[in-house]
């Protein structure tokens, strides 16, 4: 009966063994909430869990990108309407221009206002968004989209593409 004994024994030892690799896996979960420790636990569970983290990461990535571009649309909305302002003062001064009854010294005011309206245009056409890229140089990004030349020229030095941001699977 020796043998059966130790059997005995040994079965009862690693019984205890299960049971309290069981209770430490439970506590394991209790501890930290989750269901799923280790992917060895439950495979599909892990899987699952897995594919839904990517998922929120690229949600997330998504949002991201929304925000950016609202805010880049917003900032290059704000330049457009300032230029707006810039031009309709050019046309009343040239409007005004037009009237036979000015004198010289009226002409020359409006031309030096005129010279600063171009120069307002020009710096709001270099205008850089909250992170120091130019707004209207398309991908070249630290490129000043805007010099005049000696020759009092003022040719686009940007790059005519366009900028896309992915905000879904499926649309950018």
């Amino acid at each position: 009966m020796p043998i059966s004994t130790k059997l005995f024994n040994d079965q009862s030892v690693a019984r205890f063994n299960r049971l309290t690799s069981d209770i430490q896996k439970t506590q394991g979960r209790i501890a930290t909430g989750k269901n799923v420790l280790r992917a060895s636990d439950d495979p599909v569970a892990a899987a699952n869990i897995s594919f839904t983290r990517d998922q929120k990461v690229m949600l997330d990535r998504f949002n991201t990108n929304i925000d950016r571009a609202r805010i880049r649309l917003n900032v290059t909305e704000n330049v457009l309407c300032d230029s707006m302002n810039v031009l309709s003062r050019a046309y009343e001064l040239a409007l005004q221009g037009r009237n036979d009854a000015l004198s010289a010294v009226d002409r020359i005011a409006i031309a030096k206002e005129v010279t600063q309206l171009k120069n307002t245009m020009m710096g709001l056409a270099n205008s850089r968004d909250a992170n120091g890229n130019y707004m209207f140089s398309g991908f070249k990004l630290n490129q000043t989209p805007l010099k005049r030349d000696e020759e009092g020229v003022v040719p686009y030095h940007g790059a005519r593409d366009a900028h896309s941001v992915q905000l879904s699977e499926d649309l950018r």
